[in-house]
């Protein structure tokens, strides 16, 4: 494994887990997939 290869998507995953984190689009994606509602899951599969 290229350690620099490693770490630079490594960052690249970081950046856009905290846009996403940001504009809301993790906790939509999460409530969907994670929550406890089974038909918001049924809508997207």
């Amino acid at each position: 494994m290229n350690d620099e290869k490693s770490a630079a998507l490594c960052q690249e995953l970081n950046e856009f887990l905290k846009k996403i984190r940001a504009d809301g689009t993790l906790k939509e994606i999460d409530d969907i997939w994670m929550g406890v509602d089974e038909e918001k899951k049924g809508e997207h599969s």
